[in-house]
């Protein structure tokens, strides 16, 4: 639960700074920086945070994350971090190749 907590505050706080300076037309120094590099600042942190939920919603539907990837098995502590990198890597995928 503090882990989900800690995770809206940070995403506000994101979503504060980036959007603010968005909102702000011309007036902030970053203005530029923020709206030339918008898919970095907010498609990568986007991202990992899709790739938590995914893992988040696994865990509480079905326990303890388990799977094989061909003759490797992932059980434990390594299950979730694995999926969640495989989750990470496919939306930044779906993102560069939305651009790109």
């Amino acid at each position: 639960m503090l882990v989900a907590l800690l995770s809206i505050a940070i995403f506000v706080l994101w979503l504060w700074m980036v959007g603010g300076t968005v909102l702000q037309a011309n007036a902030s120094p970053w203005h530029d920086f923020v709206v030339t590099n918008f898919l970095f600042l907010g498609g990568i942190p986007g991202a990992g945070a899709i790739a938590f939920v995914v893992v988040y919603v696994f865990k509480a539907t079905d326990g303890e994350i388990e799977f094989e990837a061909g003759p490797v098995k992932f059980r434990g502590a390594s299950g979730p971090v694995v999926l969640w990198v495989l989750s990470f890597l496919a939306v930044v995928g779906g993102i560069n190749w939305h651009v790109g």
